[in-house]
């Protein structure tokens, strides 16, 4: 993984802000091993209803969605958690969807997976600390994933190499789309200050900056604005999301939100459509 010092020049101790670009001048020092430490959490969000998915005909939950490799979204989402050092991964699924899951996993031979089933899911939000709030590390990261986002090989381990180099404490891949379902703005230092979404009846940019689906938190952090969140937050609809997660995260000032791409590297699974580009 390479940094590109083209938006702003700060010491390599100091620095804050940077897009990962094209192949450039600074290079990342840490290696695979050390960003991924023993005490490093993953859980997979899958507990959605995948409307657009059934309106196309596909029945079964969106995670288990055949890829043309042969593979589903949620083994090909394993798949790159398995090159990492995972001290646990998690799959926090629908309570209704709980046969269908543990049937699956069943089936394949799936070992190194833990099924959170929910039985009051009321947004991803509360998925993720539903799913978090029996880990008791006082110390490591714990990565949340979306299955239904197709980012390039090592994408996630190179997530981790910058977040554990840079000693962040969020960290937020995005990608630069046209027509964007949800975006993102920045100030002048590219800190995030505004997060823009689709489903707060936003008007979106023709042209924006979205996340890919990881969300790598300290584990302390991630616990600290989770705790904050449920004190404090409900957004519109009556649902904690992590969307809300992240906007706690940014009036703290804590996201370091890197750019890795353009939407051609990236897809996200909306409906059984997409994947006839694939």
């Amino acid at each position: 993984m390479y940094l590109n010092k083209k938006y702003i020049d700060v010491p390599r101790s100091s620095r804050k802000y940077y897009e990962i670009m094209d192949r450039s001048d600074v290079r990342l020092t840490t290696s695979p091993e050390k960003a991924c430490p023993d005490k490093n959490y993953f859980i997979i969000i899958a507990g959605g209803q995948a409307t657009r998915m059934k309106q196309g005909g596909f029945m079964l939950p969106k995670p288990l969605y055949p890829l043309p490799d042969g593979r589903t979204l949620l083994t090909r989402t394993i798949d790159e958690i398995s090159n990492l050092t995972a001290h646990e991964i998690r799959l926090q699924v629908r309570s209704e969807e709980k046969q269908v899951f543990e049937q699956y996993i069943k089936d394949n031979n799936i070992t190194n997976l833990k099924l959170i089933c929910m039985s009051d899911l009321l947004g991803h939000g509360d998925g993720a600390r539903y799913a978090l709030q029996d880990i008791n590390a006082k110390e490591g990261a714990v990565s949340f994933l979306w299955c239904d986002m197709l980012y390039q090989n090592n994408t996630l381990l190179n997530t981790l190499m910058l977040h554990h180099e840079l000693g962040r404490t969020v960290t937020m891949p995005t990608v630069s789309l046209t027509n964007p379902y949800a975006s993102l703005e920045r100030d002048k230092n590219y800190s995030v200050t505004r997060f823009l979404f689709q489903s707060d009846g936003l008007e979106m940019p023709e042209t924006g900056e979205d996340n890919i689906g990881i969300f790598v938190f300290d584990i302390n952090k991630a616990k600290e604005i989770i705790d904050d969140l449920f004190k404090t937050t409900w957004n519109g609809g009556g649902q904690r999301k992590v969307d809300d997660l992240l906007k706690q995260a940014m009036l703290r000032n804590e996201i370091f939100a890197p750019r890795i791409g353009s939407i051609t590297d990236y897809k996200n699974i909306n409906s059984p459509l997409v994947l006839e580009s694939i």
